[in-house]
């Protein structure tokens, strides 16, 4: 009587616990995000100081949209994903029913201040307005853009000449003792992609995309960049 009660027992236990309920809020109530939340968009999300955050690029180029010789600028159309890690932000999947990532607007958590230095004309689209949070901290925005950037171009040899347009990813603000970007595929990886998912190339052929991952000295401000080459 006594084993058929306990048996009993564990199995109740088991059915709450497979019909056990949980919800994004319990995630965020156990990172006490409502309580800090200013904290969270405010700052590097790093728990040393002297940490940089580590950024993470992958770009593809989506279409050429044009390639205006006499005003020298490159028009693209790019996809992006950045993902990086935040320090302050992490939960055990296990104890929120196997809650491994959601989704939040953007303006609730730090986000790198990335630019492209070429871009001389700003997309009239919004960006995402969510990023993807997953539980081992790890943030990832993806948004498609189009760009008009400049790029220094030789066309004495038309219509037998290259062109080779860059679109320069750093920060604004940030040191490279504070952001660090990284590519996260190589050069023949972005044209391998690059061509798969090309949609349009205008009037040029695109040969290749290439990658540099470089430091800059900008009088004694030293960054962090990442330069894409289109070569068409």
């Amino acid at each position: 009587m006594m084993l058929a009660g306990f048996l009993f027992l564990l199995l109740v236990t088991d059915v709450e616990s497979s019909e056990r309920n949980c919800s994004y809020q319990d995630v965020l109530n156990h990172l006490n995000f409502t309580r800090n939340k200013e904290l969270f968009s405010a700052i590097r999300p790093v728990k040393n100081y002297k940490q940089p955050v580590e950024v993470t690029l992958d770009v593809l180029l989506y279409a050429i949209l044009g390639v205006r010789e006499k005003d020298q600028q490159f028009v693209s159309y790019i996809w992006l994903d950045m993902w990086w890690q935040n320090e302050l932000l992490s939960w055990n999947p296990e104890d929120f029913c196997g809650i491994k990532q959601f989704s939040l607007p953007t303006e609730v958590l730090w986000k790198p201040d990335i630019t492209i230095e070429e871009m001389t004309e700003r997309d009239e689209a919004p960006p995402s307005p969510y990023l993807i949070v997953q539980s081992n901290g790890f943030i990832k925005v993806t948004n498609d853009q189009v760009l008009v950037s400049s790029c220094r171009m030789r066309v004495h040899k038309f219509p037998f000449d290259i062109q080779s347009c860059n679109l320069s990813f750093k920060s604004v603000v940030h040191s490279v003792n504070e952001i660090q970007l990284v590519q996260y595929l190589n050069s023949s990886k972005i044209t391998e992609w690059s061509r798969k998912l090309m949609r349009t190339q205008y009037e040029w052929l695109f040969v290749n995309m290439t990658l540099s991952n470089e430091t800059v000295d900008l009088f004694g401000f030293i960054q962090s960049r990442i330069v894409y080459t289109a070569h068409l």
